[in-house]
C-alpha cells in the first residue's frame, strides 16, 4: 500500500473552486454562528476513507476519480483535497488506517480474558480475518495487475505489508512470552502461520480458491492454530 508520493498521469488537478453538494450547502446554511458542524471533521475523513477504499477496490488505482470519491463521500471536491493531496496520498491514509485498525483488534485480544489457546487463536483469526477479507485480497489483485504502470504502488503495498508482519510477530511473541513462558518457538509459529494464511490469500487472488467467508475464515485459522502451534 501507497507510502510517500507519485506522479500519477490520471490525477485530477484540484479544482479553483468546486461548490459543495447540495446537502452539504444545506447542511452548512443550517449552522448557527458559533455552532460547531452538523458532521464533525473526524466523522467526515472517515466517511471519504471508507468512500475511497471502496473505489479503489472496484475501479482501480488507475481509473479511481477523486469526484467519485467526493461525491460517494457526500463532500465538495475541495474538502476531500483538504484530507488528500492526491488519489497516491488518500490510498496511503487508507492503507494506514487499515493497519491501525487491525494492530487495535491485536491488542483488544489481549484484554479479553481469555485462556493462553484462545487468545492465540483470537489473535490468528485477527490476522487471517484480515489478509483473506474482500478488500485486501482485491487490492492485492489490483497491485499485481497495476505495478507495472506504477511501480511505486507495488512498493509502498510491500512495505505495509511488513508493517502488518511486524505488527503480528510482535503481538505473537508478546502473547507467547506472557502465557507460555516456557516456549522459545514463538518467531517460528507467527512465520508459519502468516505463510499458511497468505499461500491462501495467493490462491483467492489467482482464483484458484474462492474466497472464504468470516466463518470459514474462523474456522480456518482456528485449524491452521491448533496445528502449527500445539498449545492446547
Amino acid at each position: 500500500m501507497i507510502q510517500g508520493s507519485m506522479s500519477m498521469e490520471s490525477e485530477e488537478p484540484l479544482p479553483p473552486e468546486v461548490a459543495p453538494p447540495a446537502a452539504e450547502a444545506a447542511g452548512q446554511s443550517r449552522r448557527a454562528p458559533g455552532r460547531p458542524p452538523l458532521r464533525e471533521q473526524e466523522e467526515t475523513r472517515q466517511i471519504i476513507i471508507e468512500a475511497a477504499a471502496h473505489e479503489f477496490v472496484t475501479a482501480g488505482f488507475a481509473h479511481a476519480s477523486m469526484s467519485r470519491i467526493a461525491h460517494a463521500a457526500g463532500v465538495s471536491t475541495r474538502t476531500l483535497y483538504r484530507v488528500a493531496t492526491g488519489k497516491d496520498d488518500l490510498f496511503r491514509i487508507v492503507a494506514e488506517q487499515r493497519i491501525a485498525r487491525i494492530v487495535a483488534d491485536f491488542l483488544r485480544v489481549r484484554g479479553e480474558g481469555l485462556s493462553p489457546a484462545e487468545e492465540l487463536v483470537e489473535l490468528t483469526t485477527a490476522y487471517a480475518g484480515f489478509v483473506l477479507g474482500p478488500e485486501v485480497s482485491s487490492t492485492t489483485r489490483m497491485v499485481g495487475e497495476q505495478q507495472g504502470r506504477f511501480p511505486d504502488l507495488a512498493t509502498s503495498f510491500r512495505q505495509n505489508a511488513q508493517r502488518l508482519a511486524n505488527a503480528f510477530d510482535m503481538a505473537v511473541a508478546e502473547l507467547f512470552a506472557r502465557r507460555f513462558p516456557g516456549r522459545d518457538d514463538a518467531a517460528f509459529i507467527a512465520h508459519l502461520l502468516r505463510l499458511v494464511f497468505l499461500g491462501q490469500q495467493r490462491q483467492q487472488t489467482a482464483g484458484i480458491a474462492p474466497p472464504l467467508t468470516d466463518t470459514e475464515i474462523r474456522t480456518f485459522a482456528r485449524q491452521v492454530t491448533g496445528r502449527i502451534a500445539r498449545t492446547e
